[in-house]
């Protein structure tokens, strides 16, 4: 007989297996319980592993996008500051250029 197979006990079978070990038949029912309850548990253990392992998966994932998110505003900032100190550097010179351009032509 193979648990893995076996989970509940009928009755019959319970005093069978009694008789064969020599043990009470609530003995018997008693360790069925109790395999049940420990293989109910290692599975429990084995579901909680995968799932703590996938949310780890998934944390770090997420620490790689806020990096890349925060990589993008940092460049989007420091486009945004060059292309306003143009600007600024263009209308600054603007009436240098001007004069320059006139006594050119």
């Amino acid at each position: 007989m193979n648990f893995g197979n076996e989970h509940k006990l009928e009755s019959e079978r319970k005093d069978k297996l009694a008789l064969e070990l020599g043990l009470d038949p609530r003995q018997v029912a008693v360790w069925f319980q109790n395999r049940r309850a420990r293989w109910k548990n290692k599975k429990l253990e084995e579901e909680y592993t995968k799932l703590k392992t996938s949310h780890e998966n998934i944390v770090v994932e997420k620490c790689q996008l806020e990096s890349e998110v925060h990589l993008s505003l940092s460049l989007s900032l420091s486009l945004c500051f060059l292309e306003m100190s143009l600007k600024f550097f263009t209308l600054s010179l603007s009436p240098f250029l001007s004069v320059f351009f006139r006594n050119v032509s």
